[in-house]
Protein backbone atom coordinates (compact mmCIF):
# COMPACT_ATOMS: atom_id res chain seq x y z
CA UNK A 1 0.00 0.00 0.00
CA UNK A 2 3.16 2.51 -0.66
CA UNK A 3 3.30 3.87 -4.22
CA UNK A 4 7.26 4.43 -4.11
CA UNK A 5 7.26 0.31 -3.35
CA UNK A 6 4.91 -0.50 -5.79
CA UNK A 7 6.84 1.40 -8.46
CA UNK A 8 10.03 -0.11 -7.75
CA UNK A 9 8.57 -3.52 -7.90
CA UNK A 10 7.20 -2.28 -11.00
CA UNK A 11 3.83 -3.69 -10.76
CA UNK A 12 1.87 -0.64 -12.62
CA UNK A 13 -0.63 -0.18 -10.12
CA UNK A 14 -1.20 2.35 -7.46
CA UNK A 15 -2.04 1.87 -3.89
CA UNK A 16 -5.29 3.90 -4.20
CA UNK A 17 -6.09 1.45 -6.76
CA UNK A 18 -5.34 -1.39 -4.78
CA UNK A 19 -7.77 0.24 -1.90
CA UNK A 20 -10.57 0.67 -3.89
CA UNK A 21 -10.12 -3.06 -5.51
CA UNK A 22 -10.43 -4.52 -2.38
CA UNK A 23 -13.32 -2.26 -1.11
CA UNK A 24 -15.14 -3.29 -4.29
CA UNK A 25 -14.65 -7.10 -3.80
CA UNK A 26 -15.68 -6.49 0.04
CA UNK A 27 -18.45 -4.47 -1.15
CA UNK A 28 -20.07 -7.07 -3.65
CA UNK A 29 -19.20 -10.17 -1.53
CA UNK A 30 -16.53 -11.30 -3.56
CA UNK A 31 -14.16 -14.07 -1.56
CA UNK A 32 -10.62 -13.09 -2.51
CA UNK A 33 -6.94 -13.79 -1.69
CA UNK A 34 -4.55 -11.99 -0.72
CA UNK A 35 -1.27 -11.39 -2.77
CA UNK A 36 0.48 -9.06 -0.97
CA UNK A 37 4.16 -8.14 -0.92
CA UNK A 38 5.30 -7.41 2.96
CA UNK A 39 8.65 -6.26 2.90
CA UNK A 40 9.35 -5.94 -0.56
CA UNK A 41 12.98 -5.77 -1.06
CA UNK A 42 16.46 -4.66 0.32
CA UNK A 43 15.30 -0.88 -0.30
CA UNK A 44 12.11 -1.27 2.08
CA UNK A 45 11.50 1.41 4.25
CA UNK A 46 10.21 1.19 7.66
CA UNK A 47 7.52 4.14 6.58
CA UNK A 48 6.39 2.09 3.71
CA UNK A 49 6.33 -1.00 6.26
CA UNK A 50 3.81 1.20 8.06
CA UNK A 51 1.87 2.02 4.99
CA UNK A 52 1.23 -1.46 4.43
CA UNK A 53 0.15 -2.57 8.45
CA UNK A 54 -2.16 0.67 8.07
CA UNK A 55 -3.60 -0.66 4.88
CA UNK A 56 -3.93 -4.26 6.43
CA UNK A 57 -5.60 -2.28 8.96
CA UNK A 58 -8.00 -0.31 7.34
CA UNK A 59 -9.27 -2.62 4.97
CA UNK A 60 -9.67 -5.24 7.41
CA UNK A 61 -7.29 -8.19 5.84
CA UNK A 62 -6.34 -9.93 9.10
CA UNK A 63 -9.28 -11.55 8.57
CA UNK A 64 -8.33 -13.50 5.97
CA UNK A 65 -5.95 -15.82 7.89
CA UNK A 66 -2.99 -17.27 7.30
CA UNK A 67 -3.60 -15.92 3.38
CA UNK A 68 -1.49 -12.89 4.42
CA UNK A 69 1.69 -14.86 5.19
CA UNK A 70 3.58 -16.04 2.56
CA UNK A 71 7.27 -15.95 1.16
CA UNK A 72 8.25 -14.16 -1.61
CA UNK A 73 9.20 -16.26 -4.44
CA UNK A 74 11.58 -15.18 -7.03
CA UNK A 75 11.26 -16.33 -10.63
CA UNK A 76 14.14 -17.17 -13.25
CA UNK A 77 14.24 -14.04 -15.66
CA UNK A 78 11.60 -11.75 -13.70
CA UNK A 79 13.16 -7.69 -12.79
CA UNK A 80 13.06 -8.88 -8.78
CA UNK A 81 15.46 -11.70 -9.39
CA UNK A 82 17.31 -9.83 -11.90
CA UNK A 83 17.76 -6.98 -9.05
CA UNK A 84 18.17 -9.36 -6.44
CA UNK A 85 20.74 -10.98 -8.14
CA UNK A 86 22.69 -7.48 -8.91
CA UNK A 87 22.23 -6.22 -5.98
CA UNK A 88 21.62 -8.49 -3.00
CA UNK A 89 24.53 -10.60 -3.97
CA UNK A 90 22.22 -13.24 -4.35
CA UNK A 91 22.75 -16.75 -5.64
CA UNK A 92 21.36 -17.55 -9.26
CA UNK A 93 19.73 -21.04 -7.75
CA UNK A 94 17.88 -18.49 -5.49
CA UNK A 95 15.22 -17.66 -8.12
CA UNK A 96 13.00 -20.33 -9.60
CA UNK A 97 12.34 -21.74 -13.00
CA UNK A 98 8.17 -21.20 -13.37
CA UNK A 99 8.51 -24.32 -15.19
CA UNK A 100 9.34 -26.02 -12.57
CA UNK A 101 5.78 -25.24 -10.91
CA UNK A 102 3.46 -26.95 -12.97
Amino acid sequence: FNDAQLRRLRKGITAEQNYEAVRILQRIGVEFDVGMIFWGDAWSTISELGDTLEGIGKLKLWELGSTLFRRLELYIGTPACQEYLRNVGGRADSCQDIEDLG
